[in-house]
């Protein structure tokens, strides 16, 4: 890539000057580092902007992993119940995030990875922006699969989904005649009486939170905050140096998604892999301004999806439940509108009670410090 100017902002200054004194001694004779404790100062003449924030930081992550267990739910902060919360927290954020971009930076790429990530990238669309949501996980998943089947003759398979909420299939081969696909039964990341249901094999954020729950632990949250904790403090005793610590948090979205993203967008070749955009007509079965996710190409003039084999029905019926719910959640969240809320809970392939429906809305709004 071009010598850049990483500019830093964050809501804790103190950590923030010390993420990127350390940064700026890694890239040192590459890159410039600068830590912005005003975001206009980060934002203005930018020509990219680059968003990882997580609203209500790890304790907000923490409420969206537990929250839902008391409903007999799985809980995490990008999709389910637990997405809920997060997007009803994050959205009013970030539409005034939206607004700032526009007054110091119109112009400017947005490379998305807020959690969630269908609704946080229609927003800023929405408001105008140059924006495609970024996620590794179809593109490193199917490249898994691929390898631990050995079989380079192999029928093509292809991704569909909303972020997360994805299906990998073989247009004309019934999934458990797919050796990639058996790959993943075999593996043990897909059950096979859900591969059989579908014709297809879900990512496993489907299968935690809809499809198996059971398989996921609670507890994530604070095992990375712990880690943080720790890295702070070794980045402050130790600016530049090697931090073994940081290879105990994998984060495979800088290397197979945001990395090779910004390079495309900045000029360099072009990205392909997995984008999330708006629909607009590309999967009959989406609303046309609800986000899907699909193999595309981006450049530094554009962002394309590519076509779309036909999906197995029961792909199609559950990839329809969830943008509805997910539509229904994106204007409950932008217009505070509880009783939308409901009716997109409701939508989503869960089992609640309406003994459960109150307290449940309660606890997908509740404020977290």
């Amino acid at each position: 890539m071009p010598a850049l100017e990483l500019r830093l902002h964050a809501r804790d200054r103190a950590r923030l000057d010390v993420i990127a004194t350390h940064a700026a001694r890694r890239v040192a004779g590459t890159h410039a580092v600068r830590a912005c404790g005003e975001l206009d100062d980060a934002l203005t003449g930018a020509e990219v902007v680059v968003l990882l924030i997580r609203v209500g930081g790890m304790a907000a992550r923490d409420h969206d992993e537990r929250f839902p267990v008391r409903f007999g739910l799985v809980g995490d902060e990008g999709v389910g119940v637990g997405g809920m919360a997060n997007a009803w927290r994050t959205l009013p954020v970030l539409d005034e995030l939206a607004a700032r971009i526009s007054a110091c930076t119109p112009h400017a790429h947005v490379l998305n990875l807020m959690a969630p990530l269908g609704v946080t990238t229609r927003l800023l669309v929405e408001r105008g922006h140059r924006t495609v949501g970024l996620c590794e996980l179809p593109a490193v998943t199917r490249r898994r699969w691929t390898e631990a089947a050995g079989d380079p003759a192999a029928p093509p398979v292809s991704y569909a989904g909303l972020n997360h909420l994805g299906f990998l299939w073989s247009a004309g081969t019934p999934a458990e005649d797919h050796p990639v696909l058996c790959a993943a039964v075999d593996s043990g990341a897909v059950p096979r009486e859900i591969m059989r249901r579908f014709d297809a094999a879900p990512l496993h954020y489907l299968i935690d939170v809809f499809a198996a729950p059971g398989r996921r632990r609670v507890g994530r949250a604070g095992e990375l905050a712990e880690l943080h904790r720790g890295l702070i403090e070794e980045f402050s005793a130790r600016p530049g140096a090697v931090i073994e610590a940081v290879d105990r948090r994998a984060t495979p979205w800088f290397q197979h998604a945001l990395a090779p993203a910004l390079h495309a967008v900045l000029g360099g070749p072009a990205f392909v892999g997995t984008l999330d955009l708006p629909n607009a007509g590309r999967l009959a079965e989406v609303p046309a301004a609800v986000v899907i996710e699909l193999d595309g190409c981006l450049t530094a003039d554009d962002a394309t999806l590519g076509s779309v084999p036909a999906r197995p029905p029961a792909v199609r019926d559950m990839l329809a439940s969830l943008a509805t719910a997910e539509d229904a959640l994106y204007h409950a969240a932008r217009g505070r509108d509880r009783k939308l809320l409901e009716q997109a809970v409701d939508t989503l392939p869960l089992e609640v009670t309406s003994t459960d429906m109150r307290p449940l809305l309660e606890a997908i709004c509740e404020q977290v410090a």
